[in-house]
């Protein structure tokens, strides 16, 4: 039993970190995956509670079935987080950005919690050869997703109101800086990007409008104006005369 404990202890952590690390590069930020990550020992609370009530043991499956909640509950706050961003770059305070995020993203979160609920009843009810094991790795995840999905719902809205960025704020200091730099577009993402677009070598000014239908009729009209004229000075061409036909002399008359 230490020997599975230690390594539970090490594959717990170096999924963590390997999670933690991937979601710091995609959002360039380490408050995002805090918040995303905060309601991960919820889920693991759910999942030992049945293992508590007798209904298993740590033994390998159930460390498979911890392991696949990290990423299972991860889904959760990546569907709320990411979607509270966009909101905050659309004008949106923090507060009011993942209270909107939450409340559309509820349906995918409940859907995805009910899927994998429901896969796991085979797992539960399965019989025979290996069914203890099946019975151990189901039991965890279906307990460890709907209490961690019950808990995520409230957790991480609550954290992401308080420690995450002010992407709102930060766009407009950037904006900011922009401005202040020179006639750099908003649009420009890098300072090297704002040098070229001062000297004119990116972002070049806004195409011509495009005309309206009032402008194209008379553009249409002086066309059809300018080909009649050419065609009525043109010479009538000639009538293309057939092949010669060659006469056919009578025997008689050579």
């Amino acid at each position: 039993f230490v020997q599975e404990g230690n390594t539970l202890v090490y594959t717990f952590i170096f999924a963590l970190v390997v999670i933690f690390l991937v979601l710091a590069a995609q959002y360039e930020s380490f408050r995002d995956p805090l918040i995303i990550l905060i309601a991960l020992p919820t889920a693991i609370f759910g999942a030992l509670i049945p293992l508590n009530a007798g209904l298993g043991t740590i033994n390998i499956y159930t460390q498979v079935g911890l392991v696949t909640l990290i990423g299972l509950i991860s889904k959760h706050g990546i569907l709320m987080v990411d979607f509270a961003n966009k909101l905050q770059e659309q004008g949106l305070g923090r507060r009011e950005a993942i209270e909107h995020a939450a409340a559309v993203r509820l349906r995918p979160i409940l859907m995805t919690t009910a899927a994998m609920v429901v896969a796991m009843v085979p797992l539960l009810i399965a019989d025979g050869a290996g069914a203890a094991a099946r019975f151990a790795i189901g039991v965890v995840i279906a307990a460890g997703m709907t209490i961690g999905t019950l808990f995520t719902l409230f957790v991480t809205p609550a954290v992401y109101t308080y420690i995450a960025r002010d992407h709102q704020k930060a766009k407009r200091e950037e904006e900011t800086a922009l401005a202040a730099a020179g006639a750099a577009p908003a649009h420009a993402e890098t300072a090297e990007e704002a040098d070229q677009a001062a000297a004119g070598m990116i972002y070049p000014a806004p195409p011509e409008p495009y005309p309206t239908e009032e402008a194209l009729s008379a553009e249409a009209q002086g066309i059809g104006s300018a080909a009649a004229a050419a065609t009525a000075t043109q010479p009538e061409p000639r009538a293309k005369r057939g092949p010669a036909r060659r006469r056919r002399l009578d025997p008689a008359a050579e």
